[in-house]
């Protein structure tokens, strides 16, 4: 009876091992294949001529109103 518990055991742990090899592979391969589905978007040099500027792509909080002072110097940057 033990001896069949123990081969339950290690097939149940076979089949995980593959299980996550399996997903491990699949996701390095979709990581390499990425790549090759995107096409590059920039399809010409940048002219700086020929920039715009985006309206009201600014949060509504970050006004001259609401600000309180300098930063302290030891400000960590944000992520």
């Amino acid at each position: 009876m033990f001896d069949q518990y123990l081969r339950g055991r290690a097939l149940s742990c076979l089949v995980a091992v593959a299980a996550g090899l399996f997903v491990f592979t699949a996701w390095a391969f979709a990581q390499n294949q990425s790549d090759a589905i995107v096409p590059n978007r920039i399809t010409q040099p940048i002219n700086p001529d020929q920039r715009v500027t985006l309206q009201h792509n600014v949060h509504p909080l970050a006004q001259a109103r609401f600000d309180r002072a300098a930063a302290r110097k030891p400000c960590p940057p944000v992520a």
